[in-house]
């Protein structure tokens, strides 16, 4: 497990992550999702498809953000793109509480924490590798 990894699940065990460490999430979530076989056929399946997912966070405290996956390959861009295939809008504090397994994203977004924008069933692909991440981190994220 790589540094930036291992920084991340001491993080999360400890309860410690906060807002400021969200890029870092997103690297560490490339990182595994890069290394991971299950994740690498199902990007690589995207590929061959001609699928494309980009991902725009937009968290004001931290600044906008997006996780790509093209050609097969994940990747964290330090700003929006354009094209995004969706966009996830929320606060630092939800963010934290989503990627340490405290809130459900699900209750984040009915209780308008959290605003999703754009084609969500193309989307879906995030929540099949949120897993790989879950169990890499040892967080089971709530639904």
């Amino acid at each position: 497990m790589s540094e930036i990894v291992s920084e991340l699940k001491a993080k999360i065990e400890d309860g410690s992550l906060a807002g400021e460490d969200l890029p870092s999430v997103l690297d560490a979530i490339v990182e595994i999702v890069n290394n991971n076989k299950d994740s690498q056929e199902l990007m690589a399946d995207m590929a061959e498809e001609g699928d494309e997912v980009k991902i725009n966070f937009i968290i004001p405290e931290v600044g906008d953000r997006c996780l790509a996956i093209i050609g097969g390959q994940a990747s964290h861009l330090p700003s929006q793109e354009p094209d995004a295939t969706v966009t996830i809008s929320t606060d630092a504090d939800t963010a934290v509480a989503i990627l340490s397994g405290k809130l459900d994203a699900f209750a984040a977004f009915g209780d308008k924490k959290l605003s999703l924008e754009g084609n969500l069933a193309k989307a879906t692909a995030l929540i099949l590798l949120l897993q790989v991440v879950g169990d890499t981190l040892g967080i089971e994220f709530k639904r």
